[in-house]
Protein backbone atom coordinates (compact mmCIF):
# COMPACT_ATOMS: atom_id res chain seq x y z
CA UNK A 1 0.00 0.00 0.00
CA UNK A 2 2.09 2.92 -1.21
CA UNK A 3 -0.82 4.88 -2.74
CA UNK A 4 1.38 7.70 -4.06
CA UNK A 5 3.15 5.15 -6.28
CA UNK A 6 -0.11 4.17 -8.02
CA UNK A 7 -2.01 7.21 -9.31
CA UNK A 8 -4.88 6.69 -11.79
CA UNK A 9 -3.54 5.47 -15.13
CA UNK A 10 -0.70 3.47 -13.58
CA UNK A 11 -0.41 -0.16 -14.67
CA UNK A 12 0.26 -2.93 -12.16
CA UNK A 13 1.51 -6.39 -13.26
CA UNK A 14 0.30 -9.30 -11.10
CA UNK A 15 1.28 -12.97 -11.65
CA UNK A 16 -1.87 -15.13 -11.81
CA UNK A 17 -2.90 -18.72 -12.49
CA UNK A 18 -6.16 -19.70 -14.15
CA UNK A 19 -7.62 -23.03 -15.19
CA UNK A 20 -5.89 -22.63 -18.56
CA UNK A 21 -2.49 -21.12 -17.80
CA UNK A 22 -0.18 -19.12 -15.59
CA UNK A 23 0.25 -15.57 -16.83
CA UNK A 24 0.96 -12.04 -15.75
CA UNK A 25 -2.15 -9.89 -15.77
CA UNK A 26 -1.81 -6.15 -16.18
CA UNK A 27 -4.32 -4.06 -14.25
CA UNK A 28 -4.91 -0.34 -14.80
CA UNK A 29 -5.46 1.80 -11.71
CA UNK A 30 -8.81 3.53 -12.29
CA UNK A 31 -9.05 5.69 -9.14
CA UNK A 32 -11.02 5.70 -5.89
CA UNK A 33 -14.79 5.26 -5.53
CA UNK A 34 -17.29 5.10 -2.67
CA UNK A 35 -19.01 1.69 -2.70
CA UNK A 36 -22.26 0.86 -0.92
CA UNK A 37 -21.69 -2.80 0.00
CA UNK A 38 -23.46 -5.26 2.31
CA UNK A 39 -20.69 -4.63 4.89
CA UNK A 40 -21.23 -0.86 4.73
CA UNK A 41 -20.04 2.06 2.66
CA UNK A 42 -16.33 1.99 1.95
CA UNK A 43 -13.89 4.03 -0.13
CA UNK A 44 -11.99 1.74 -2.50
CA UNK A 45 -9.36 1.89 -5.21
CA UNK A 46 -10.52 0.30 -8.47
CA UNK A 47 -8.20 -1.78 -10.66
CA UNK A 48 -9.30 -3.16 -14.02
CA UNK A 49 -7.94 -5.79 -16.39
CA UNK A 50 -9.40 -5.74 -19.88
CA UNK A 51 -9.55 -8.95 -21.95
CA UNK A 52 -6.64 -9.49 -24.35
CA UNK A 53 -7.94 -12.58 -26.16
CA UNK A 54 -11.38 -13.84 -27.20
CA UNK A 55 -11.83 -16.10 -24.17
CA UNK A 56 -10.41 -13.72 -21.53
CA UNK A 57 -12.53 -12.29 -18.75
CA UNK A 58 -12.71 -8.64 -17.86
CA UNK A 59 -11.63 -8.41 -14.20
CA UNK A 60 -12.43 -5.51 -11.89
CA UNK A 61 -11.22 -5.42 -8.29
CA UNK A 62 -11.73 -2.78 -5.61
CA UNK A 63 -9.19 -2.54 -2.75
CA UNK A 64 -10.03 -0.73 0.50
CA UNK A 65 -7.18 1.35 1.98
CA UNK A 66 -8.84 1.55 5.42
CA UNK A 67 -8.67 -2.24 5.78
CA UNK A 68 -5.11 -2.72 4.55
CA UNK A 69 -6.04 -2.79 0.84
CA UNK A 70 -8.05 -5.98 1.13
CA UNK A 71 -10.39 -6.63 -1.81
CA UNK A 72 -13.95 -5.53 -1.02
CA UNK A 73 -15.42 -6.21 -4.45
CA UNK A 74 -14.47 -8.46 -7.35
CA UNK A 75 -16.43 -8.51 -10.62
CA UNK A 76 -15.61 -10.98 -13.40
CA UNK A 77 -17.27 -10.48 -16.79
CA UNK A 78 -17.18 -13.36 -19.28
CA UNK A 79 -16.97 -12.79 -23.04
CA UNK A 80 -20.69 -13.65 -23.36
CA UNK A 81 -21.62 -10.90 -20.86
CA UNK A 82 -22.30 -13.14 -17.84
CA UNK A 83 -20.90 -11.71 -14.61
CA UNK A 84 -19.92 -12.85 -11.14
CA UNK A 85 -19.93 -10.02 -8.61
CA UNK A 86 -18.50 -10.70 -5.14
CA UNK A 87 -19.03 -8.00 -2.49
CA UNK A 88 -17.60 -7.58 1.01
CA UNK A 89 -20.16 -8.20 3.75
CA UNK A 90 -18.13 -8.19 6.97
CA UNK A 91 -14.70 -8.47 8.51
CA UNK A 92 -14.16 -11.03 11.26
CA UNK A 93 -11.68 -9.50 13.67
CA UNK A 94 -11.74 -12.67 15.85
Amino acid sequence: GGPARYPPGTQVAIPTASTREADTWVFAVEGEEDLALPGGTVRALKLQRLPRRDYDQKVEVWLAPRIDYLPVRLRLTNPNGDTVDNRWSSTDKG
